[in-house]
């Protein structure tokens, strides 16, 4: 869900800028993302692994959280239900392979909601989202990701049909998964 409205947040303010941009300051920009690219996609999986990790922790709870990385220093923002639950998480989240540091920001919120059905769905939601990077790389960043019940439905726009068949089998794959709803397109 946050991230869900990050990633629209980000596209909406990145088309307005690109609005108001020469084409000098935008081959400039792309050309500045580029070299870029390969940083920003590990930070990408960084986080989505060390959000894996807090579902493991606290699937529930992990709902309320998300994780940003810059080089191996991941922060934790959202919010934990107890101190020692943000313990927990922050000392899970320095056991992810490539974690060099972890900032916790926190805010303890001891009238969480409780959530059931849908805290599974997130885990292997999760899950699920760090077996497609894992397989696919890059490739496995953009594509939509759902789960009820076990049953996950990937959606999204892939380039090569060796590709979709890459991204249905790791999630295939994914421990809990029951069955895969393929709602993937192949094209440019």
């Amino acid at each position: 869900m946050i991230f869900a409205f990050r990633r629209v947040a980000a596209a909406v303010s990145l088309a307005s800028i690109l609005a108001a941009c020469s084409q000098q300051q935008l081959n400039s920009a792309s050309h500045d993302i580029s070299s870029r690219a390969p940083a920003i996609f590990d930070n990408g999986v960084l986080a989505t692994k060390v959000m894996a990790k807090l579902a493991s922790v606290d699937a529930p709870d992990a709902l309320y959280t998300s994780a940003s990385a810059n080089g191996g220093t991941v922060t934790l923002h959202g919010k934990a239900r107890t101190p020692a639950l943000a313990e927990r998480f922050v000392a899970a989240a320095k056991t992810v392979a490539g974690v060099t540091a972890v900032r916790d920001e926190f805010a303890i919120d001891q009238h969480l909601p409780r959530v059931g059905r849908d805290a599974a769905a997130f885990g292997l939601t999760t899950a699920v989202r760090a077996n497609l990077v894992g397989q696919a790389g890059v490739n496995g960043v953009g594509i939509g990701v759902s789960a009820r019940s076990g049953v996950v439905t990937l959606s999204g726009r892939v380039k090569t049909a060796a590709l979709r068949e890459t991204l249905v089998s790791a999630a295939r794959g994914t421990s809990g998964v029951r069955d895969v709803v393929d709602r993937l397109t192949v094209g440019s």
